[in-house]
């Protein structure tokens, strides 16, 4: 049966200064979560999830630098077929520094831990929630170079990903066991 999902979310910011932002948000269900939806980006798995965080802005000239810490705790939930609690921890730091008015560049490093332990039946529940499977951990170096005039735009984006995955275990690559993977983009458009 169809069941409606209850949540509470918030964020409170709070401007130190002209230059310094804190931030602190939650979300959480408030009952059970409804087990389909025809709404293909509905997770329940992550409806009955309570998420916290806190993130920090410091913003001035041609810096821009943002911290942020989250927590996620995933319920064991019979209804849902989640057979042990289990919790996530991540955190990132964004930079972003501007030479001229039209040329920026970008980078974060992330880091992200996935609770669960091996043969606890937690792996497509973790996966579906951070691409990771359970009891496991990854890190992320990514530059983003940037080039604005008016509304035209050129940004491109290379990443490095690497996990510790429990064996046999991955998140890319053809049969999905690698542990590293080296990604690049390139984008342009007009923005209006």
């Amino acid at each position: 049966p169809l069941e409606m999902t209850r949540n509470l979310s918030g964020s409170l910011s709070y401007a130190i200064n002209g230059s310094n932002t804190l931030g602190l948000y939650a979300d959480g269900a408030l009952g059970k979560s409804r087990t389909t939806s025809n709404d293909s980006a509905y997770s329940s798995y992550g409806n009955e999830s309570q998420i916290y965080g806190v993130d920090y802005e410091y913003s001035s000239g041609p810096w821009v630098i943002e911290p942020y810490f989250q927590y996620m705790h995933t319920p064991k939930s019979t209804h849902l077929g989640i057979p042990h609690a289990f919790d996530n921890y991540g955190g990132a730091l964004f930079a972003d520094y501007s030479f001229t008015q039209t040329i920026s560049l970008g980078a974060r490093a992330e880091y992200l831990e996935v609770g669960g332990k091996t043969g606890e039946g937690l792996n497509a529940i973790a996966s579906s929630l951070t691409d990771l499977p359970a009891d496991s951990h990854a890190w992320s170096i990514t530059l983003t170079p940037t080039y604005q005039s008016g509304g035209f735009f050129v940004r491109a984006e290379l990443s490095y990903v690497a996990a510790s995955c429990p064996k046999g275990d991955g998140f890319s690559g053809a049969n999905g066991t690698n542990t590293t993977q080296l990604r690049g983009m390139v984008e342009t458009g007009f923005m209006f």
